[in-house]
């Protein structure tokens, strides 16, 4: 990881299937991500976030794994230059895409039954 590197691990109370199956939506409805490779096996997703203003674009890994709560989701957003060519500083962006994405998974799945 780099020093702008941002990442963010929490759990959801709901199966690793319909997690995963929610996240896919949930990727689709966000303009500024596009998803570059999806590891149905594996359950992880990788995807892109396009440049900005205050950003060359960053790359975006969704990893989910059961556990005792339901399905843990880590989230890392890194920029694609790495710290060259003006990845050292992001301005906030990856911090912002791991915010937008978790945030629109929670609503997704607001459309799915928790697990007991």
């Amino acid at each position: 990881m780099s020093l702008v590197d941002h990442n963010q691990d929490v759990s959801v109370p709901y199966s690793i299937d319909d997690t995963f199956d929610a996240l896919k939506k949930a990727l689709a409805n966000i303009k500024q991500f596009k998803v570059d490779r999806v590891d149905d096996i594996m359950k992880i997703i990788y995807a892109k976030a396009g440049v900005s203003v205050f950003s060359w674009g960053e790359k975006i890994t969704i990893q989910l794994q059961e556990n005792d709560k339901g399905t843990a989701v880590s989230v890392l957003s890194t920029p694609k230059t790495g710290v060259m060519l003006g990845g050292m500083m992001d301005m906030g962006k990856n911090r912002k895409n791991i915010d937008t994405l978790l945030n629109a998974l929670s609503d997704e799945l607001k459309n799915y039954q928790k697990k007991n």
